[in-house]
């Protein structure tokens, strides 16, 4: 019997406090959100969906009170169809602001500050709130791109030897380190500046510096370590095993 494959897990980080939503994928058609508390290291589980978020698309206030998410479930629901866009209370699902999307083109949101948020094109309000608003300025961010870059990632092109493109994105830590994300592959590696020794990290699913540790998602498992000077990656500390979550209906507490 083939064994199962790990959940994948992609984390959103608040910039402005010790908080982040935990987005655990699998089966396929399941996902749900935890919080985690970046200062105790503990877990409260939030919502699960049976259907798609896409991660790329999600977005976290920058105190971590609020949520933006795009989903996709591939139901015709009357309010607001297959595939929507909502703003939540981290770390639950459950829409204070909706709005219908109908296909999977663009779709999702960026926090413009505390309590306003941009929608790319395309959407219709279902639900709308007092507690956070739409920002119906002219900014245009590039979600995913600016996502990242707002937690100090650069991006930047290279064409290989075959003659094709390849973006990467890369990020400045500690002790002479860098953390370099290859999108073509979604292959992590750390690079000493100085000596120019590349550590590769190909089971890595996501990875990130919060404040002075690394920490990073590999089989279905979130890991913490000290940078080391010398040899990079510190002795791992397990935080969470995802492995064994099973889908349950959980009701939001608003």
């Amino acid at each position: 019997m083939k064994p199962k494959p790990p959940p994948r897990l992609h984390v959103i980080l608040a910039r402005e406090a010790p908080l982040a939503v935990v987005l655990r994928r699998g089966p396929a058609n399941q996902v749900c959100t935890m919080l985690w508390n970046r200062r105790t290291d503990e877990f409260t589980l939030g919502q699960w969906l049976k259907g798609r978020i896409y991660e790329d698309k999600c977005g976290l206030s920058p105190d971590g009170r609020f949520f933006i998410y795009f989903a996709y479930d591939g139901r015709p629901h009357r309010e607001h169809g297959p595939s929507w866009t909502a703003v939540s209370r981290a770390p639950w699902l459950k829409a204070i602001a909706l709005y219908a999307k109908g296909d999977t083109w663009g779709g999702g949101g960026f926090f413009t500050g505390p309590r306003t948020y941009w929608l790319c094109s395309g959407h219709r309000c279902v639900q709308d709130t007092t507690e956070v608003r739409r920002d119906v300025s002219d900014v245009q961010p590039q979600i995913c791109h600016d996502r990242w870059a707002e937690a100090g990632w650069r991006f930047y092109d290279e064409i290989d030897a075959a003659g094709m493109k390849q973006r990467f994105r890369e990020k400045e830590l500690p002790r002479g380190w860098v953390l370099r994300l290859k999108s073509r592959w979604d292959d992590y590696e750390l690079e000493h500046v100085r000596s120019k020794a590349v550590w590769p990290f190909p089971g890595w699913g996501w990875a990130e510096l919060d404040r002075h540790r690394l920490v990073w998602a590999e089989k279905g498992c979130l890991f913490t370590a000290a940078l080391d000077r010398e040899q990079g990656v510190g002795a791992p500390k397990l935080l969470h095993d995802f492995n064994e979550m099973k889908f349950e209906a959980r009701a939001a507490p608003y």
